[in-house]
């Protein structure tokens, strides 16, 4: 009477349960990765929305701010003149410097020598692209965007001379 097919088995029970557990622990896990997945939405979506903010708001039309807008006609104080002269004055002379070092790079012979001035032409070359990043950050905080540019184009050269001297 104790047919296989009708009869109860803790082994077939077992294994009924086993597959209950797997199938729970990988819906749990998707829901999980699912949770986190959404978490991470939404706060790239709150990062996207207060950075951007004040671009929201005068595209909507929400802000009147004139904070936001360049004041080109903004006299410049003393000290803000005179701390960007002297960041001028110190580029001149690096840049005397640094032509100064390629003359006598250039009238050298000396492979040993050569070096030594190409790495003091770098190093000037260096410090004084970190000046220059001094001033055009000085120049976007008053408002001066041809300062900025111009020290810009000083900084390209400044660079490929850089570049081309430390290859040596």
């Amino acid at each position: 009477m104790n047919t296989r097919e009708s009869s109860f088995s803790w082994k077939g029970f077992a294994v009924l349960v086993f597959i209950l557990l797997i199938v729970s622990v990988v819906a749990f896990i998707i829901s999980s990765i699912e949770g986190f997945i959404t978490g991470v939405i939404a706060v790239f979506i709150g990062f996207l929305l207060s950075f951007f903010r004040d671009d929201i708001k005068r595209l909507v039309g929400i802000s009147n701010d004139s904070s936001s807008e360049v004041d080109e006609s903004r006299p410049l104080e003393p000290s803000e003149i005179k701390h960007l002269a002297q960041l001028e004055k110190y580029v001149a002379k690096g840049r005397v410097k640094l032509e100064k070092s390629i003359s006598k790079f250039e009238s050298k012979e000396k492979p040993k020598k050569r070096r030594k001035l190409a790495r003091e032409i770098v190093e000037g070359a260096t410090s004084l692209i970190s000046l220059i990043d001094q001033i055009k950050s000085r120049a976007i905080l008053l408002h001066r965007p041809k300062v900025a540019e111009h020290y810009s184009h000083i900084a390209e050269e400044i660079e490929s001379i850089r570049k081309k001297y430390s290859q040596i």
